[in-house]
């Protein structure tokens, strides 16, 4: 067995990576968004507790509009909306359980 120079978190799937990142850095920023409005420019910090809440809501909206155990494509620029679409996806609405 090789030896460990630090210690890792080791996760099964995409579901507890999220989940533990949200726990783990709440209040940190998960991305930056730019908002150009002519010559203004803002930047709006999402924090990974705002990303899960943001995946969360998309994956209920997925499961009331009866995607539930359907296939989803996903086509588009790279964006926060487009990551936002693909996380949920990925996670496969599981979090809503907890929600229903």
């Amino acid at each position: 067995m090789r030896e460990r120079y630090f210690e890792a978190t080791e996760f099964e799937n995409i579901k507890e990576i999220i989940y533990n990142s949200a726990k783990k850095y709440g209040k940190n920023r998960a991305f930056i968004l730019k908002h150009k409005n002519g010559k203004n420019v803002e930047y709006e910090n999402i924090t990974y507790e705002k990303l899960l809440e943001e995946i969360n809501n998309l994956g209920t909206k997925f499961f009331d509009l009866g995607y539930k155990d359907k296939r989803i494509a996903i086509v588009g620029r790279n964006s926060y909306g487009w990551a936002i679409t693909h996380l949920t996806n990925m996670l496969r609405w599981n979090s809503i359980s907890s929600t229903r």
